[in-house]
Parts: C-alpha cells; structure tokens; sequence
C-alpha cells in the first residue's frame, strides 16, 4: 500500500506536466480528462485515451495517459488476468510514447514503464531495471525508485547491486517489506551477519507477525547452515508457536532433525510441510530421497 501511495504521488506529478502540453484538439477535451485523472476515475481516462488513440495512434499525450491509466487499472484488479492485460497495455502505450518521444515526460514514463515490467515478474527483470537505471540517470527519484531497483536487481541475481540500490532508499523509516529483502539479499552474497542484523531487527520491531515468522524462519536457516542447531531450533519453534500452519517453518524444522540424526522426526515435519503446502517441491524431493 505505501509503495502504491508513492507511486500515485509520482504519477501525479508527471501526468501534470503532459496535462501541460499543448492542445492539439482531437475531438475530447483534455480538462475532463484532466479532473477524471484526478478524481482517480482511471477506467474512465483509460476508456476516453483508448478512443483518442484509435483516431491518433501515435499521440505522445494520449499514449502516456492511456499507460498510466492501465497501471492503476492493473493495480486495482483481483484477477491474476485481467491484471496482466492492463500491465500488457500499459507497457504498449508507453514502449509507443517513448518511441515518438515522451519529451520532458521521459523520466516519468521510463520510471512506470519500470514498474510495469517488475510486475511481469523475472523474465522482465533485466528491462525493469535499464528503464529504472535511465530514470535515475537524469536524477528523478521518486521514493519507491530505489526499492523497487533494488527489488528488479534480486530477481536478476545480482545480490551487491540490490544492497546498493536498497541502500539509497532506507531512509528514516524503511519498511519492513524493504529490510527483509535487504537481509535476502546479504544472505544471497554470503554475508550473513549483516543479515542476522537486518532479521534481528525485525523481530525485535516489527509489528507484522507474517514478517516476524519470514525473518525467524530464515535467520534461523542462518544458525543451521553455521551449525549452531540450538539457535535455529529456537526460531523454527518460535515461527510455528506463531503459525503452526508455515510450511516452510515445518521444512526448516524437518532439515534440522535430519541434521541431528533424527529421521523420524525429520521426515514427520516434511510431510506436515507438504500437507499445509502441496506443490511444496523441496520437502517432497527430501521424502523421495
């Protein structure tokens, strides 16, 4: 929710330059679609951009908000589907705007662009990244930029470059969402007592008890990987003292069993893993092995 507000508030200001731009008249007025821009109705500037474009397809002004509009749009959705046709829609307009030239917009619209690619997920990785790369190069920073580079980065695998980029975005009260991907990607690079710090952190802070069970399940898979099996049954037990339905919890609990020698038990816990989980893949290749 906080990273939508933030990309709303960015939006905002971008969609009040191209409102700026000339008006070159095509049939619908340019101030309705401004004050349904921002009354939020954006099914409606989505509808009204989508009829303008079938008359002038090429439009830089139309384009842009055809974009933006199918982004919020996508945000809005509860179905995986139609979700993913506003971000295809969005990511049409706006690859079109920047190629007949976005103008003073560019930044902006690389910046959407960037979002909209993340949220096609890994295989888009890589594009989400150059689009926000060219947004910071000409320094426009919104809040979320960083956080979501930084996010772009991890799904690419290159673990120092996300520290970087989640680095510049911690700011005075850094989510709890952006430390736990802070403390993933230590873990990915090997430095786990920065991680430790970053999980530590959390469970001694945060409020959410979903983020509390994540960060005790992987701080504890920390301990184990050292050999420090106390320490990491401690926290296997404490998550499932949470949420006795964690699958992963159960998972990590069954692996450290298996490390003590325990195979019963250890097995016991995998198979309550794949009961809560059943595409559980990694407590089903321990069974079968």
């Amino acid at each position: 929710m906080a990273l939508l507000l933030v990309f709303v508030l960015a939006v905002s200001s971008v969609v009040a330059s191209v409102f700026a731009w000339r008006n070159r008249g095509n049939g619908i007025n340019r101030s309705t679609v401004d004050v349904l821009w921002r009354n939020s109705e954006y099914e409606s500037v989505f509808g009204l951009s989508s009829e303008a474009l079938a008359a002038k397809p090429l439009d830089p002004y139309w384009l842009v908000l055809n974009g933006f509009s199918a982004y919020q749009l996508a945000a809005a959705q509860t179905g995986a589907e139609q979700e993913a046709a506003y971000i295809d829609a969005c990511i049409r307009s706006l690859r079109k705007a920047m190629l007949v030239g976005a103008g003073r917009n560019e930044a902006g619209v690389r910046y959407v662009l960037g979002k909209a690619y993340y949220q096609k997920g890994e295989a888009y990785a890589e594009l989400a990244v150059d689009q926000f790369e060219l947004a910071r190069s000409v320094s426009y920073r919104p809040a979320d930029l960083d956080e979501y580079l930084g996010l772009s980065y991890a799904a690419l695998g290159k673990y120092r470059e996300s520290v970087i980029a989640f680095s510049r975005a911690l700011g005075d009260d850094p989510s709890d969402l952006l430390i736990l991907a802070i403390a993933r990607s230590y873990t990915e690079l090997g430095e786990n007592d920065a991680a430790k710090a970053y999980l530590v952190r959390l469970i001694e802070n945060s409020k959410d008890i979903a983020i509390i069970i994540k960060s005790r399940t992987l701080l504890g898979r920390l301990f184990l990987a050292a050999g420090e099996l106390d320490a990491a049954e401690l926290h296997f037990l404490a998550a499932l003292e949470a949420d006795d339905s964690n699958a992963d919890a159960h998972l990590s609990l069954g692996d450290l069993f298996d490390k003590k020698g325990d195979a019963i038990k250890a097995r016991a816990e995998w198979r309550k893993s794949i009961r809560i989980d059943p595409a559980n893949e990694n407590a089903r290749s321990r069974l079968s092995s």
